[in-house]
């Protein structure tokens, strides 16, 4: 069966959710918004959280390396740092590409794919023997491990609703952050013992047999495909275990459901889904999400310069080896591990409290309405409450529209930003002062954690308002960040060596400090925005469907 082009898979997409309302029963809330089940769910999460460790791994794993490879390749180390940056700059520019294919033509043949272009950089990288075609792959790992989170971010949002969101992502996050703490440690493990190529043949072997994995397992998620994963999928993204990994409803091939189906959806039957490479960039300058994203990017790029200058400083100030600084990366990634497993309960729990207060608060307005009609005879407030058959009830549309969701999840800001800003001074100034490693050590475990629980909210957050292109927006947040982390750290050298460690540390975290107004004003302007946004997204939804009739 040759693949089917976007206007067919959803053509037949409309067909099978007509089918599937004409088949259920009458009641909507009995179709689940996830047909997969509990555990295909955690296998899911699982195979998308260590599709997340490429990214940590090809970028940690490296950094123990550089003076062996510069030696070997007989350049100098500046030059091996170059090759850092042209994988940063790539790890921000690759996810828009391969998630707005994600978005249209499915997670898994998307996240195969950048597998293989991995895979292939990594083999490249091991049998390098000039500087150009180590910087050449380099930035062609990156291109292909990067990408990884931005599918699988959106791999949860496809299968999660808001109430159950945090905690998975909190899964993914650690799959993602377990890198930090163990990559130096395996790189400088195998730079020492079987020589720097070791590392890329680890990593070739790794992406292999995840390939393997992931090629046998992985479903299609991706809802405009498979609908709340109950509609088979194009023959290409159909995993040799279809049967065991999702919950597939064959659609019905006789005349009569046919024709059925067709008549119920005239109007979608000719819709086209086109890949919109420019999503994630659109998506970063929505007013909406701005501001929120210039906050994490500060923050980001202050923690991403406390891991770069840390080797350096703890070599030079304390007079470290190799294995021994890679030790000192277990507390950052402990503390990211840890802060992305808890802020995703918190988010979670955070949800179902002001969900469960807000569905109170609504009901009861509605009884007042109700009341109100009945003391005093209101033609009109007669006719707003028969708008909705039952009153006293909330559509899941209405919820959703009207839900704080900016307050909602960036209320646990307000906590985890004052202990970064804490951390980064005493990080920086116990550097500067020379006092006991112990302590830049603790405090980089509560920057780190932090750090990563700050942008474990925004990236549940941008799932939640864009969750018909939450690739996309992952994207949008990774381009944000990487762009301006790899401005900061390639200029945080110089600081230290003009005005110290210290002094240098300060001035970022008046930075940070400053950033916190702009979660204000996202905070109190943002749900407004969202709602011209998905307002003006309706109307031309509607506009291309009456074109089409």
């Amino acid at each position: 069966m040759s693949p089917s082009t976007p206007t067919e898979r959803t053509s037949r997409s409309d067909d099978h959710v007509a089918y599937l309302a004409a088949t259920s029963p009458p009641n909507p809330t009995e179709i689940p918004y996830s047909s997969f089940t509990l555990y295909q769910r955690y296998l899911i999460v699982t195979l998308a959280s260590i599709s997340a460790t490429f990214s940590g791994f090809a970028s940690n794993i490296y950094f123990p390396a550089i003076p062996i490879i510069a030696k070997s390749l007989n350049t100098t180390e500046s030059n091996i740092n170059l090759t850092v940056t042209s994988y940063m700059v790539f790890q921000a520019i690759s996810p828009t590409f391969w998630g707005a294919v994600s978005d249209v033509y499915g997670r898994r043949l998307t996240l195969l794919c950048t597998m293989i272009v991995f895979l292939s950089a990594c083999i490249g990288l091991a049998l390098s023997t000039e500087f150009y075609q180590l910087i050449i792959l380099r930035c062609l790992q990156s291109s292909g491990s990067a990408s990884t989170i931005a599918i699988g971010a959106g791999m949860i949002g496809d299968i999660t609703t808001r109430e159950e969101r945090g905690g998975y992502m909190g899964i993914f996050q650690t799959g993602l952050l377990s890198p930090l703490s163990i990559g130096p440690i395996l790189g400088g493990i195998f730079a020492e013992t079987l020589g720097w190529r070791s590392i890329f043949w680890f990593l070739t072997i790794y992406s292999g047999i995840y390939l393997i994995i992931l090629f046998l397992l992985l479903p299609e998620t991706l809802r405009s495909i498979v609908g709340n994963g109950s509609i088979p999928p194009y023959q290409l993204s159909k995993s040799p275990l279809e049967r065991i990994t999702a919950n597939r409803t064959p659609l019905p091939t006789n005349n009569t459901t046919t024709t059925t189906t067709t008549e119920t959806t005239p109007k979608t039957k000719n819709k086209k889904l086109k890949i919109d490479f420019i999503a994630p960039i659109r998506i970063l300058f929505e007013k909406e999400v701005i501001f929120v994203l210039v906050f994490l990017s500060i923050h980001y790029a202050t923690w991403q310069m406390a891991l770069t200058v840390q080797s350096t400083l703890f070599m030079n100030i304390y007079h470290l080896k190799e294995y021994q600084i890679g030790l000192t990366f277990l507390s950052n990634g402990l503390g990211c591990m840890i802060g992305t497993l808890t802020t995703g309960k918190i988010l979670d729990r955070d949800y179902k409290k002001f969900s469960n207060k807000h569905k109170r608060q609504r009901e009861q307005q509605r009884q007042e309405s109700l009341a109100s009609v009945s003391r005093n005879g209101n033609a009109s407030a007669i006719l707003n409450s028969n708008a909705n058959p039952n009153p006293t009830e909330m559509t899941k549309e209405d919820e959703e529209e009207d839900f704080p969701i900016e307050r909602i999840r960036l209320r646990s800001i307000w906590i985890w930003s004052p202990i970064q800003w804490i951390s980064t001074l005493i990080f920086g100034w116990t550097i500067d002062k020379n006092q006991h490693i112990s302590l830049p050590i603790i405090s980089s475990f509560f920057l780190a954690w932090s750090a990563m629980s700050i942008q474990s909210v925004i990236t549940t957050f941008l799932v939640d308002i864009f969750p018909n292109s939450s690739a996309s927006a992952t994207a949008s947040l990774n381009l944000a960040r990487c762009l301006m982390g790899a401005l900061t750290t390639g200029t945080i050298d110089i600081s230290i060596r003009s005005i110290g460690t210290g002094w240098s540390f300060t001035i970022w975290t008046l930075f940070m400090v400053l950033s916190l107004g702009l979660v204000v004003v996202q905070m109190r302007f943002g749900a407004g925005w969202r709602r011209q946004r998905e307002m003006k997204e309706k109307e031309k939804t509607v506009h291309d469907l009456s074109s089409v009739k």
